[in-house]
């Protein structure tokens, strides 16, 4: 086990500093280590992607569409498991799809930061109210 510093003292159990409750540090996590070539941890899943994916080879409409995909297949998957959907009606949803998340993805690829935007604020306040509810969905 490497030796514990100032980013490793918060999580080391045998440490009283974090363990003593009369500690200021007490309870508290360590930050891991930023090195030169870190990523930030507080950005949004949508920047997160685009500053991973500047560092390939791939287009920004590639990388676009297949962010879209994925999250178009994950939709269709909770579909699939709550609304009288197949599994081959979702692949069906899918492929019907594809078309119009290309074009999407090119259009977003040429867009200007002043074209880019949006709001789910409905959303938003809804996800705060379902992240403080006892999960019902699953339970077996």
């Amino acid at each position: 086990m490497p030796p514990a510093g100032p980013d490793t003292a918060a999580t080391d159990r045998s440490n009283p500093e974090t363990t003593d409750p009369r500690s200021p540090q007490a309870g508290r996590t360590a930050q891991p280590a930023r090195h030169p070539g870190a990523l930030r941890t507080s950005r949004t899943l949508p920047i997160a992607l685009a500053e991973a994916a500047r560092r390939t080879a791939l287009p920004p409409a590639t990388i676009i569409a297949l962010f879209l995909q994925g999250f178009a297949g994950n939709l269709v998957t909770i579909a699939v498991r709550h609304v009288p959907l197949g599994q081959t009606e979702g692949q069906t949803v899918l492929a019907r799809l594809a078309p119009v998340i290309v074009a999407l993805a090119a259009q977003a690829a040429e867009a200007s930061l002043e074209d880019l935007g949006g709001s789910a604020l409905a959303g938003d306040l809804a996800a705060f109210e379902h992240e403080t509810q006892d999960v019902r969905i699953f339970r077996t």
